[in-house]
């Protein structure tokens, strides 16, 4: 939707993220960031590590109120929570669905998923 502004946060190596992307033909152009671990003195599950993405949307006009963080772990889910933004857990990577059930955390099978949920489109039959 063209009211929605995304960028991306990882443990990674930001060139291994931006490869990534452009890889599954992701147009990262259109991203408002790219922040890799590089680009934060700290790091997950500590909740700073958000700080450079808090900059970039907040001087985009996005307050931290409206920010969705999507994650595979629950270092994840506990920086996003220190970090006072909203999370959902994507059950592709790291983390099973019971590890997120146990602390009460919404999730989703994987990012297909997300995208009905962001765009309202009913699930996909396929």
């Amino acid at each position: 939707s063209s009211n929605r502004i995304v960028g991306v946060l990882s443990a990674m190596n930001r060139d291994e993220i931006v490869a990534d992307l452009q890889s599954f033909g992701f147009p990262v152009r259109d991203l408002l960031f790219v922040q890799g671990a590089g680009e934060s003195s700290v790091h997950k599950p500590d909740g700073g590590v958000f700080g450079p993405a808090l900059a970039s949307m907040a001087a985009a006009g996005v307050k931290s109120a409206n920010v969705l963080y999507v994650g595979d772990a629950l270092s994840d889910y506990y920086a996003a929570r220190s970090a006072g933004i909203s999370f959902i857990g994507v059950t592709t990577g790291f983390t099973a669905p019971v590890a997120f059930a146990s602390l009460g955390v919404r999730f989703i099978p994987n990012l297909t998923v997300l995208t009905e949920l962001l765009l309202d489109t009913p699930p996909s039959t396929t």
